[in-house]
């Protein structure tokens, strides 16, 4: 399952998709530090509020609603600034929270289930006839199986009501 969420990742990456809508691919590995990661722990009531705030909404709030929240707070800080884009990597690559890591998988997940959705009817290019890929089957079926999985866990059970 890994392999297929790194590959439409990758095609994503290659296609210049952004992993939030409507804002624009950037590169967010540079030497500057994360200022949510730099923050995190200390006395600054801002990034504790923000911490909280992603805790408790995450799968309640668009991520990219989140992002647009949470980037304006933090910028108030003096000296720090953060995009959408980095606030995306730091919820998905930075934060080890059960309920934000389950989130994300989920996310991914969808994402995942999709596209072999849209991949198991196959048209016949000469006939236009369609029938059914059974790999593309069988992969969308142990997705949905995992998506179901995630949703009965402990951690996700707030997202479901």
């Amino acid at each position: 399952m890994n392999m297929a969420v790194e590959d439409a990742r990758r095609e994503d990456a290659q296609m210049g998709n952004s992993q939030i809508e409507n804002v624009p691919t950037e590169n967010t590995t540079t030497t500057q530090p994360c200022a949510l990661c730099e923050l995190t722990g200390g006395d600054n009531e801002i990034a504790e509020a923000v911490n909280a705030y992603v805790l408790e909404n995450m799968g309640r709030v668009h991520l990219r609603e989140m992002a647009t929240q949470v980037c304006e707070q933090i910028n108030k800080i003096p000296g720090k600034n953060m995009t959408p884009a980095q606030f995306e990597e730091h919820v998905r690559h930075h934060m080890r929270h059960q309920r934000v890591v389950l989130s994300m998988l989920l996310d991914d997940l969808l994402g995942v289930a999709g596209r072999a959705r849209d991949a198991c009817v196959v048209v016949d290019s000469e006939t236009s006839a369609q029938h059914v890929d059974a790999k593309m089957l069988t992969a969308y079926l142990k997705t949905i199986d995992s998506i179901n999985a995630l949703y009965r866990s402990e951690a996700l059970r707030e997202r479901r009501e």
